[in-house]
Parts: structure tokens; sequence; C-alpha cells
């Protein structure tokens, strides 16, 4: 027993003086500030509902850093983001002239992919003289299948398919995009 002890501790005692840590992240955000405010984003782009994964995902990253969410009133600082792109691009396209009759001629193309293609800025101020401390444009891109029809290879424009697939590959690029701007905007604090 005092073996298995001793072997635990020794373990534990690697692990936290290597730098690992356990549970969540302690990072200081611009300013070395601990307190944050965190508006709806602004969303630019025709895609309605979009600027509330962007919100959610930065305010996740915030609270998974021991970071606390205020009100603008109180707040020193204010992450100001702005959703202002977001494209998306038929792929793969598949030709259907192979399912002609001598009836009906049939020469069309159906999109077998998407591709959703991201732009977001984030921007941190301090309120108290509007000062700027972080600024920067994160891009991001997925891709996803159209929903599929009769054969493997051919996809159809299923409209409620497409926009969830859209919607749910939205939620994934705004998480990874605002991992990537939550660390960047605290890698220098």
């Amino acid at each position: 027993m005092y073996l298995k002890s001793l072997i635990f501790l020794i373990a534990f005692s690697l692990l936290t003086s290597c730098g690992y840590q356990w549970g969540n992240r302690n990072e200081a955000l611009p300013g070395r500030y601990r307190e944050i405010a965190v508006p709806i984003f602004r969303n630019k782009t025709q895609e309605v509902g979009s600027e509330v994964y962007f919100t959610n995902a930065m305010i996740e990253e915030i609270v998974r850093s021991n970071n606390s969410i205020t009100s603008q009133d109180k707040a020193e600082i204010v992450l100001e983001g702005e959703v202002s792109r977001i494209e998306v691009r038929g792929e793969g396209l598949a030709n259907v002239s192979s399912l002609s009759t001598p009836q009906v001629a049939v020469d069309i193309e159906l999109v077998s992919s998407y591709k959703v293609l991201v732009d977001v800025v984030i921007r941190v101020r301090k309120k108290s003289d509007q000062k700027v401390l972080f600024n920067q444009h994160f891009t991001g891109e997925r891709s996803f299948a159209s929903a599929q029809i009769g054969k493997a290879d051919l996809n159809s424009a299923n409209p409620n398919y497409n926009q969830s697939a859209l919607h749910e590959n939205l939620r994934l690029i705004s998480q990874d995009l605002m991992s990537k701007a939550y660390n960047l905007m605290t890698e220098s604090y």
C-alpha cells in the first residue's frame, strides 16, 4: 500500500511540475483584466442567427479559462465581435445526363457538396478611453455533403437538410475560430 501511494505521489509531482494542469485554464485577458463584457456579435451576413454561435463559443472560451463575463456597464473591457462574411459554395458537380431516357432528355448538374467560408473580426476595447487592446480577423471553412437521392454519387438540394447541415457547420466553425481567437488574444498577457 505504501509503495502504491509513493508511486502516485511521484507521478502526480511529475505531471504538475512539467506544466500539465487538470481542469480549467487560467489565462489573462488583454490588459490583464479578469472581467469582460461580451455583447452579441454583429451579423453583417444574410445568415440569420449565425452571430449566436460565435458569441456563445467565445463566452465558453472565456468562462473555461476562469475569467468572468459581466455586463457592459460594469466591465472595464468589452469584446466586440462581427460576423462579416458567410459564403456557401456548391462543389463537386455531378452530371445527371446518364439518367436520360429517350422520352426525357436530362442534362443537368447537381451539387454533391458545399463549402462554407466564414470571416469574423474580434476586437477588445478598454471602456474608459476606447483604446483597442486586441483586433484580429479570423477565417474558417468547412465542407459538407448534400442530401442524398437515388444514387450515391448524386445529391439533391434538399433545403431542410442543407439548412440544418449549414447551421451545424457554422456551429463547428464558430467553436474552432473562437478557440483560436481566444488563444491568440490571451497568449501575450
